[in-house]
């Protein structure tokens, strides 16, 4: 069997940015650490039950509860403040059957490259000056524990853990002394239990996207990737912030265009938390939040007082227009195609509330948005919450991947600060990054009269609350989530060509959308 070892609470300093999580739930890339952790192990131990131990006052959300049960876990409570060797002890003692092996792994530690021998201990080197445990005093070498142990015999470690007063160090070493543990040192170690190894090894995990590249190293991120003239915009964007709005960037270090493979730009990596897995994976209360929102309204707002030459405002007004309406139409004619069952004329019922077709929803959200009321100002573009970072220490938030292009594809920094906060209506209220995480149900049954969607989105108690807060407030003097809901409708219709990978996500989108035009016109 396997125990993840995860029944205290991360450090106080994890606390700040994430709350009060056990190690094993935080998010790394929009994921739990432990689905990272269980993809490892049960692709080195396919057979092998798995069981993570959590502290007892843990409050498990029904979203995690069914993903625990999907990755077949079994979770195990546990009084906080007891030592890490009485807590393994009082994990699986019970669950000890004859020749059964034992490994641990620590619920802050992830490997992906496990070696599946039945007595060892796995070492790994380090950097930093943390209480590592050295494996040998004495060795020249820098070589320590990095939290996977496996024991042939665990009855007998049960007996070094009583002998050694619950001391999980010192349980160990009794153990090897009597069993020699065979030492396996992994270079694919990262380490989550402090603060500054946890962005490290972040950095080191970067997921990549369809369109582009990200290198990490040296304290610094490369960005390359198609097409090219996205690349240049981003850095355009970023070369053209005035000094007030350079303080809510990284650093822009270095640009390489003209060479071929060598189209990118450089800014300093910031080792800070995304907004969107803070929201969806975070326990953060709402005073928390209402700094975010307090913060995005100062930058907006100075976003919105940049000088604008007058000739460009026509051509504005007219790229908002285009970007919004223009876009959502031509994309649903692409989605169309490529899904030629789903009718876009046809009716619709989500959840029991019938619903007009998708064309008649456009329609009515295209009426609803005036363009004479643009807010003009310095975009960003796509102010979803994955591109919003927030550092507790300044209070300051920093935004990345802006869009930087205009809907003709012309480079421009300037645009309707209206669609920015559509962006970011779409991930608190729309719930984008929930549903990228797969916390969502649905179901879709088709006849001749209607499409019918039996949609859910699993979002816990801190969010609604998060939410209920976002709808209280307003920005850049007076404009609500009310004023950008019809352009948020529209911003889910229009992705939908965008997730073809993944057509039960897909659906899910267009579901969504249903939802919130239905909670529209019934407010």
């Amino acid at each position: 069997m396997i125990l993840i070892t995860s029944a205290a609470y991360v450090e106080r300093e994890f606390q700040i940015e994430f709350g009060p999580l056990p190690p094993a739930f935080l998010p790394v890339g929009n994921l739990r650490l432990f689905e990272l952790q269980i993809d490892a192990l049960r692709a080195a131990f396919p057979d092998e039950r798995v069981v993570l131990t959590v502290p007892v006052s843990s409050n498990i959300n029904s979203r995690d509860s069914s993903l625990l049960d999907s990755l077949d876990i079994e979770v195990i409570r546990q009084q906080e403040g007891i030592a890490l060797g009485r807590s393994v002890q009082l994990s699986v003692e019970d669950k000890i059957k004859g020749d059964c092996n034992l490994r641990i792994l620590h619920g802050d530690t992830l490997i992906t490259d496990i070696s599946k021998e039945f007595n060892s201990i796995g070492l790994g080197t380090c950097d930093d000056s943390h209480s590592w445990e050295i494996d040998d005093q004495n060795a020249t070498n820098d070589l320590v524990w990095c939290g996977y142990f496996s024991f042939r015999y665990p009855k007998e470690f049960m007996e070094c853990i009583s002998s050694s007063g619950g001391d999980f160090v010192g349980a160990v070493r009794c153990y090897d002394a009597k069993f020699k543990l065979t030492r396996s040192v992994y270079t694919n170690w990262f380490d989550f239990g402090h603060i500054s190894t946890y962005f490290q090894s972040r950095s080191k995990l970067t997921t990549q996207r369809s369109f582009n590249s990200l290198q990490m190293s040296k304290g610094s991120v490369v960005k390359s990737g198609m097409p090219l003239a996205k690349i240049k915009a981003e850095y355009g964007w970023f070369k053209n912030l005035n000094d007030e709005l350079l303080v809510y960037a990284p650093q822009l270090t270095r640009k390489k265009f003209g060479s071929k493979n060598l189209d990118s730009y450089q800014i300093e990596y910031l080792p800070l938390p995304p907004l969107n897995e803070v929201f969806v994976h975070g326990r953060n209360g709402e005073r928390y939040w209402e700094k975010i929102f307090s913060r995005l309204d100062e930058f907006l707002t100075i976003c919105q007082q940049q000088p604008i030459p007058p000739s460009l405002v026509d051509d504005l007004t007219g790229n908002a227009q285009k970007l919004v309406l223009d876009k959502t139409i031509s994309r649903l004619s692409e989605f169309s195609v490529k899904n030629p069952t789903i009718d876009l004329k046809g009716k619709n019922k989500l959840n029991g509330i019938f619903l007009p077709s998708v064309y008649q929803i456009v329609d009515d959200c295209c009426s609803r948005i005036s363009f004479h009321d643009c807010v003009f100002g310095v975009s960003h573009g796509d102010l979803c919450l994955s591109n919003i970072l927030f550092d507790s220490r300044t209070q300051r938030i920093k935004v990345i991947d802006p869009r930087g292009l205009d809907f003709f594809g012309a480079e421009s920094i300037f645009g309707d600060l209206r669609y920015d906060l559509a962006k970011l209506t779409h991930s608190i209220l729309g719930l984008y990054d929930h549903i990228i995480a797969g916390a969502y149900k649905l179901s879709i049954e088709r006849s001749k009269a209607h499409t019918a969607f039996d949609f859910e989105i699993h979002n816990d108690e801190a969010a609604s609350s998060i939410q209920s807060l976002y709808r209280s407030k307003t920005f850049l003097s007076g404009i609500s989530y009310k004023d950008v809901m019809p352009q948020t409708i529209l911003l889910f219709f229009s992705m939908l060509p965008l997730h073809s990978d993944n057509p039960d996500r897909q659906m899910a989108f267009f579901a969504n959308a249903l939802r919130l035009y239905s909670e529209m016109i019934l407010e």
